[in-house]
């Protein structure tokens, strides 16, 4: 099997973090475009179990909608050909992500779901550079935005099952993520999710880190 056949381990993704944190490595390109590229990429499609094929349940690395005149050109994770989690991705090397472009992507959700029905909403968004992930349900006040999971990279071998239970494609479909939310005593809303939760080893029950 040749070396560019073999899949990259998560602490493979970590590792390569590391030397671009470290300045022992150097982009290749925009770091921006290749954080993206080498490390979320990866992440999403070989660990999270998202496919790049177009079919029902995929992620298009570069979703064009556009909204109130400003654009949306990053990741998008889609069930049933429908957009349900928007992922904004930054360098690896960009700091304190979450205080600089939180309140830009809630803000960007709550334009997008102004005009659509319920059913078509995009209730999550991610604020990712591999180093720090951040979980923002759309309800979120865009002057003080509380992500409701953060992942640092260093987490990320020992959280994926949980991880994948709740942002896998199936996870995505039966609406996992929402149901832990809801679930929450720390979340702002308070009605039964429509979707019936599944028993899941992972039970989030508060605002932190998982």
């Amino acid at each position: 099997m040749s070396s560019e056949s073999v899949l990259p381990s998560i602490s493979d993704l970590v590792s390569l973090c590391e030397e671009y944190l470290s300045g022992n490595r150097a982009f290749a390109g925009k770091p921006e475009e290749m954080t993206k590229q080498v490390l979320i990429e990866p992440l999403i499609e070989h660990h999270l179990l998202w496919s790049k094929a177009p079919d029902e349940d995929y992620y298009e690395r570069e979703f064009r909608g556009k909204v109130k005149g400003r654009e949306w050109k990053d990741i998008v994770l889609l069930t049933e050909n429908k957009p349900r989690i928007f992922v904004e991705t930054k360098a690896c090397t960009d700091n304190k992500i979450d205080s600089k472009y939180a309140k830009d992507l809630l803000m960007y959700l709550k334009d997008y779901n102004a005009d659509k029905n319920e059913s078509e909403w995009v209730t999550w968004g991610i604020l990712t550079n591999f180093t720090d992930t951040f979980f923002y349900h759309w309800s979120e006040p865009i002057s003080n935005p509380t992500p409701f999971i953060v992942v640092r990279c260093g987490e990320l071998q020992a959280k994926l099952k949980e991880l994948q239970a709740l942002v896998s494609p199936e996870g995505v479909r039966n609406n996992r993520l929402l149901n832990s939310y809801l679930e929450s005593p720390s979340s702002g809303i308070r009605r039964t999710p429509r979707v019936p939760s599944t028993d899941l080893s992972l039970q989030v029950t508060l605002r932190t880190a998982l």
